[in-house]
């Protein structure tokens, strides 16, 4: 609290992903990831939790932002570099079929959550002149970002793709 009443905002630091490995060490093990059929997390909540903050987080670190999901199609070193992230810090099989397809689709969920956090953050508040055309993140290049960036100036039902790219 400061003296005129306000609250003062506290930084946390950095503490991404320290409750799961203080869990995994509890546990002495990783904690084991079972999606059912038709499914495209957990079912316990709390592991679904965790789970989901962790693709989050390796989403907005790891996976360039591109303009459309079916790009990703071409990019399996980007996918693969995900689903290896996803068994550094979980016991889960990404061999199988029906796992593969949640962790594609809660990372699909999440590229579409960071690409609109994107534009609010470095798009909208700006007029067209003073956007950036240097990436603001690290995972996606220059070109990709000005990509992005004119996606978003000529918005069209098809999500900006031309038809080169589909």
């Amino acid at each position: 609290m400061t003296n005129e009443g306000g609250q003062e905002l506290w930084n946390r630091g950095v503490n991404m992903g320290h409750g799961l490995n203080r869990m995994n060490r509890s546990h002495r093990a990783k904690l084991p990831i079972v999606i059912p059929e038709g499914q495209i997390r957990p079912v316990v909540p709390f592991i679904a939790a965790k789970y989901a903050t962790k693709i989050n987080i390796a989403v907005r670190n790891h996976v360039p932002m591109l303009t459309h999901w079916k790009l990703y199609k071409h990019r399996l070193a980007v996918i693969e570099t995900f689903l290896r992230i996803l068994r550094a810090k979980f016991n889960i099989d990404t061999n199988d079929a029906v796992v593969k397809n949640g962790c594609l689709e809660m990372m699909k969920s999440a590229v579409r959550q960071q690409r609109h956090n994107l534009k609010k953050d470095f798009f909208d508040p700006f007029p067209l002149h003073l956007v950036t055309k240097t990436s603001p993140i690290k995972s996606t290049s220059n070109d990709e970002w000005i990509a992005l960036v004119e996606m978003w100036k000529n918005p069209k039902k098809n999500g900006g793709m031309s038809k080169e790219q589909r």
